[in-house]
């Protein structure tokens, strides 16, 4: 079930920041950054299940945490 997700939400970044690549248009950036932190959050969530002793599960869900404060500040009005 994750790694269907984890395909769906990569296609999905991939789909977004080229579509913003190719057009140069920023208005999608927030819901790139948010598709990123999904399928960060994924991977760790992944990495952790995988019973390793290593960082790399806990550094993601950190990028996680830190993308989706950063998308819902550009959400925000001033």
């Amino acid at each position: 079930m994750l790694n269907i997700l984890r395909i769906i939400l990569a296609v999905i970044v991939i789909a977004i920041s080229g579509y913003g690549l190719i057009t140069n248009d920023k208005e999608l950036q927030p819901f790139m950054l948010l598709s990123l932190g999904a399928l960060m959050f994924v991977i760790g969530i992944n990495e952790l299940k995988k019973d390793k002793k290593g960082i790399w599960g806990y550094l993601s869900i950190a990028i996680f945490a830190f993308t989706w404060f950063t998308s819902i500040q550009i959400f925000l009005p001033y």
